[in-house]
């Protein structure tokens, strides 16, 4: 019987800490990028009703799924996650992320606040107060989430495309803006909500320190969850996200646990399915999940292991050990 595979999928919206390692020559993810096959993958920029962000189709692709992902919107499925039941089908789901916009010399730039310019608890609920405000004057709903989004109630069915903030910005603001029937109805919100944003304390405060303005809030995967998922054995996983457990959720199937755990995913290899596992880019990456992970493939646990780091999917077999003759891939000469 064949080894299982394992992949790692990392859920940083840019999974900053890793790139900065995987410059290293001696870095572990550059001798994975050496010895395997390395591949650029979901590099497009298609706005879509699910608008999943690269790490949730990573997912995807992992647990078989790939060919579902218009079916399992961003939003739809994280609050399945969330409240922990499927959600009606009459039901609009989108989410709202509180962003940076900046002028530029053409055209608009969008940042997301991320690493020291992400927003703190007590900033959080104090544009929630605001938000949640502006929403219920045109019939939407704020709802709460313990990620840097909040998820967002809508009115009726919405018919609009859009892109998550992270691949949003990757590119021209203009080009990345809802799209659809009801996209002028998005935009306006949008701009309502910039507008009340703007002159807002907590930017006042956070101006004083130096910090980015939450002055803008994105609003992406508006659509609801009208399909009936398929009857797939998804594999063993471990993570705490809510997209993936709403997922499982979906399949009625539940997550190994919150937290990938070498010895547990050694203990889950008996089975012959997969094990996906839902990882951060801290400090100890390499440590905690790499380097064991090489050395249960090693030791033939897993016959295969995969990596998923934003837009980059790194592939090594067992048997690619062996070719000794070929060296680390530093982060710089990896495919745009």
């Amino acid at each position: 019987m064949p080894s299982p595979s394992l992949s790692l999928i990392v859920t940083d919206a840019a999974a900053a800490g890793c790139i900065a390692r995987a410059r290293e020559r001696d870095s572990v993810l550059a001798r994975i990028a050496g010895q395997g096959r390395l591949s650029c993958v979901f590099a497009d920029r298609q706005p879509s009703h699910a608008a999943l962000a690269r790490w949730q189709r990573a997912l995807l692709e992992a647990v078989g799924l790939d060919a579902e992902r218009d079916r399992l919107p961003s939003a739809a499925v994280t609050r399945a996650g969330e409240a922990g039941v499927r959600p009606e089908e009459h039901e609009c789901w989108a989410l709202l992320e509180c962003v940076h916009f900046a002028a530029g010399l053409n055209d608009m730039a969008g940042v997301v606040l991320s690493g020291a310019a992400v927003l703190d608890a007590e900033q959080r609920e104090a544009l929630a107060e605001t938000l949640a405000s502006q929403l219920r004057e045109v019939g939407y709903e704020l709802v709460a989430t313990r990620g840097p989004q909040w998820l967002v109630r809508c009115p009726r069915h919405l018919d609009a495309r859009t892109l998550p903030p992270t691949e949003a910005f990757d590119g021209p603001l203009q080009d990345a803006l809802p799209s659809g029937t009801d996209a002028a109805e998005l935009r306006r919100l949008m701009t309502e909500l910039q507008m009340v944003l703007h002159e807002h304390p907590v930017n006042q405060r956070r101006a004083r320190a130096g910090l980015p303005g939450a002055n803008s809030a994105w609003i992406w995967s508006v659509a609801a969850l009208t399909s009936v998922p398929t009857a797939t054995r998804l594999p063993i996983a471990f993570g705490a996200a809510p997209y993936l457990k709403g997922l499982y959720l979906l399949h009625s199937q539940s997550v190994s646990s919150a937290e990938f755990d070498p010895a547990l995913a050694r203990s889950a290899a008996r089975d012959p399915h997969p094990v996906v596992a839902l990882i951060e880019s801290d400090e100890s990456f390499e440590r905690t999940y790499l380097e064991p992970a090489l050395a249960m493939l090693r030791r033939g646990v897993f016959g295969r292991l995969m990596v998923y780091l934003d837009r980059w999917k790194l592939e090594l077999r067992r048997r690619d050990l062996l070719r000794l003759w070929r060296g680390a891939l530093p982060f710089d000469r990896w495919p745009a």
